[in-house]
């Protein structure tokens, strides 16, 4: 029993070229979802695209902060064979449908995307707090006459 506990396990050593293999063996993990009833593939986000969106939604010249959410889903929907459901230019489309049904699809894409719930809540609070009560940016009100 003594030589049991004083003995040492060794730990596993792999190769650069075995770590590059796995690496390059993962895939975007993707969910099957119902939409209006139709199935949609909704899809995590690559680390480039992840990227992207958020530097988007940091740089509030990027995008109009009313499509965030919009450009979130563009990115990760997709149809049976894969393809993007919507393009670029449909951002306002896709920001006009009901916030009821978009938001819990931006839930998935982002715990796809590998954000757990602290961050999920995290990036929703600073969405409201970029679009205001009135779907506009905070800003200080200024009170001066000019």
């Amino acid at each position: 029993m003594a030589e049991k506990e004083t003995e040492k396990k060794e730990p596993e050593k792999f190769s650069a070229r075995q770590i590059k293999a796995a690496i390059m063996e993962l895939k975007v993990p993707k969910e099957e979802h119902q939409i209006a009833g139709v199935k949609v593939w909704v899809h995590g986000l690559t680390s480039y695209q992840l990227e992207d969106w958020r530097q988007l939604k940091n740089n509030p010249a990027g995008i109009d902060a009313n499509l965030i959410t919009a450009k979130l889903l563009q990115l990760a929907l997709r149809d049976w064979s894969g393809a993007p459901v919507f393009t670029e230019i449909e951002l306002a489309i896709i920001a006009g449908r009901p916030a009821m049904d978009i938001e819990p699809l931006s839930r998935v894409i982002l715990r796809l995307s590998g954000f757990g719930p602290e961050a999920e809540a995290a990036i929703l609070k600073n969405l409201l707090k970029t679009l205001g009560d009135a779907g506009l940016s905070e800003q200080p009100e200024s009170t001066s006459v000019q």
